[in-house]
């Protein structure tokens, strides 16, 4: 299962890779609260920033109810953000093979706004209800940020990636310019020379 790596990312994509990488199969009550935080930030993501104001009915799902209530609750929100994070994984998937025409489909309108002197495009979707989850709703949300990103960023499919090192799940976006990325993180680059050094040396014996 994908390891979350200890990194801070501001920008959507970052955010992004940061959830799909991370094992929600190790949710428990002393870090549901960081990752419900985690997805909140992906779901209500705007160029501008979030403040915790923004969606604190939304945060109470992920603090009080599991904190104050059973394990049957924490299993509950488990199963729902595992069930985000494998659409989130499909999406990727066919992004990356080629398989699907990327479409949202929108109820709301298109809002073209200024940042940082450029013209950025964003699809509104119906509104996310805060008091509960929506995961139809907020999958699309998703979905409609993902192909913003993609568009306005002027993203390649090609540079969306698995990590070259066959035990690691992680999927990252290749940094444009430099040396060809192979691998998620130096970390994996450096345990994946070791293993063909290894190999090798087997080889040989």
């Amino acid at each position: 299962m994908p390891q979350k790596k200890t990194t801070k990312n501001n920008d959507f994509i970052g955010l992004f890779f940061d959830y799909i990488n991370r094992d929600l199969n190790k949710i428990d009550f002393r870090n549901i609260v960081e990752i419900g935080i985690e997805y909140l930030q992906l779901l209500y993501f705007s160029k501008e920033g979030s403040k915790l104001s923004d969606y604190k009915e939304k945060y109470n799902l992920f603090t009080n109810i599991p904190l104050e209530s059973s394990d049957e609750s924490l299993e509950k929100i488990k199963k729902y953000l595992l069930e985000i994070q494998s659409f989130m994984r499909k999406l990727l998937v066919n992004l990356i093979n080629n398989r699907n025409t990327f479409s949202v489909s929108q109820s709301g309108k298109r809002v073209v706004s200024v940042v940082d002197g450029k013209f950025i495009e964003t699809f509104e979707t119906k509104k996310i209800p805060m008091a509960d989850f929506d995961k139809s709703a907020e999958k699309q949300r998703i979905k409609a940020l993902l192909l913003d990103h993609i568009i306005n960023e002027r993203l390649e499919p090609d540079k969306f990636v698995l990590c070259g090192r066959k035990v690691c799940k992680n999927y990252f976006y290749k940094s444009p310019g430099g040396r060809p990325q192979e691998y998620c993180s130096k970390s994996c680059g450096s345990a994946a020379r070791m293993q063909d050094q290894r190999d090798k040396k087997k080889q040989k014996n």
